[in-house]
């Protein structure tokens, strides 16, 4: 009985060793705890003081709100339900009301920089505690998750996430060939202008989606056009024809949501763009370009543009 007992419990220390080293654990544990305090430097270049492990985090958005699911931290998230609007003062009073251990601001959109700091520094100097996150590329997301998850003492399941995206990333950037970038317009949006024709939106440069993009093999066709307004570039179909873009990419939801669109492959004017005589139209989903799906949504662009070369 004794040596069955004794071999039972060498199974059991040796199944936990592997569940430490492969990193079974249960939810909400880490392999590596935080050392608190922590000094780290954010993407405004503040050094960032987080004394004791913020128990509450306010976001401001719904994607910061998926990026602290993603990193392992969603029972910490506190969404901020005022909304952010020309007061600076106002939206500080809203916060110092909320009593939260750390606010968490980010921008995706290299255009929104400068009044993010703004904020961050504003906040700061009422002492409310606020970390800074330049989120407009993947490497940078990558770092951030590592960066936020340490902050918050959740390293393993932030490191995870950060290895997945890593690997994506990776799969793209060994997928693509020396045939150059595929010419791409992604349609955020369809206005009608004060002439009345229509005017299409599509991504800003130096943003979050340029880099998916682009770390896809696509080239923007509009990267070197101004914003017509803050996180949109506007092309009418002049534009687009000239670019004769290979592929087209276009939110799913912009058909359901406007009663006066019309598909790509309706319009008169696109019959003979290379996207349209091919068929190479992807409608992308709600949730593409949200932190949890980013490690999908990269590979997902890799096979439109790459079909051709599958992504192992």
């Amino acid at each position: 009985m004794a040596i069955k007992y004794e071999r039972w419990l060498s199974m059991l220390v040796i199944a936990l060793a592997l569940m430490l080293v492969s990193g079974c654990l249960l939810p909400g544990t880490t392999t590596s705890k935080t050392s608190y305090p922590l000094k780290l430097t954010d993407s405004c270049g503040r050094d960032v003081v987080i004394q004791q492990e913020p128990q509450t985090v306010t976001v401001l958005n719904s994607w910061e709100n998926d990026f602290m699911e993603t990193i392992g931290a969603g029972h910490k998230s506190k969404p901020f339900m005022g909304g952010i609007g020309p007061s600076i003062e106002a939206m500080l009073n809203e916060i110092k009301a909320e009593k939260t251990d750390l606010v968490l601001i980010d921008w995706r959109r290299e255009i929104d920089a400068e009044i993010s700091c703004t904020i961050t520094g504003k906040l700061a100097r009422n002492g409310v505690a606020v970390y800074a996150a330049d989120q407009t590329t993947i490497p940078k997301v990558i770092q951030e998750m590592k960066q936020i998850g340490k902050m918050l003492n959740q390293s393993q399941i932030a490191d995870n996430a950060s290895s997945r995206l890593t690997q994506a990333l990776q799969k793209a950037r060994d997928t693509l060939n020396a045939s150059g970038p595929k010419t791409v317009f992604w349609e955020i949006q369809v206005n009608e202008g004060d002439d009345g024709t229509p005017k299409y939106s599509t991504i800003v440069p130096q943003s979050l989606e340029q880099s998916l993009l682009t770390e896809a093999g696509g080239s923007n066709i509009a990267v070197n056009e101004e914003p017509f307004i803050p996180g949109q570039v506007r092309i009418n179909d002049d534009f687009i024809q000239s670019a004769d873009p290979h592929y087209i990419l276009i939110y799913g939801y912009e058909a359901l949501n406007n009663r006066n669109y019309i598909p790509v492959t309706a319009r008169d004017r696109w019959r003979d763009i290379k996207a349209v005589r091919e068929n190479r139209i992807l409608s992308l989903p709600p949730s593409f370009g949200s932190p949890s799906t980013l490690h999908d949504d990269i590979l997902l662009l890799v096979q439109f543009l790459y079909q051709e070369r599958p992504v192992e």
